[in-house]
């Protein structure tokens, strides 16, 4: 089955937001109402607020030689 554009980078956004959320952050999905910004993010303790951009890729698990499978998760 082949998923939409649209679709996988909504599944990346709420993966991310779901993670973000696990580790006690506050955070927010634009839905694509702010260029460039994907989730809003807040920390509590220092008060700060950060702008993320999320970006997905429709290539699956990697196979490696030396560690089995592999499904990435790059930040930056």
């Amino acid at each position: 089955m082949k998923i939409s554009p649209n679709s996988l980078a909504l599944t990346g956004e709420y993966l991310v937001l779901a993670r973000l959320t696990l580790c006690g952050y506050i955070a927010t999905l634009t839905l694509g109402n702010t260029k460039s910004v994907d989730i809003l993010l807040s920390n509590e303790k220092t008060k700060r607020v950060f702008r993320l951009e999320v970006k997905t890729t429709s290539n699956g698990p990697t196979k490696s030689r030396y560690f089995g499978t592999n499904i990435e998760w790059m930040m930056g």
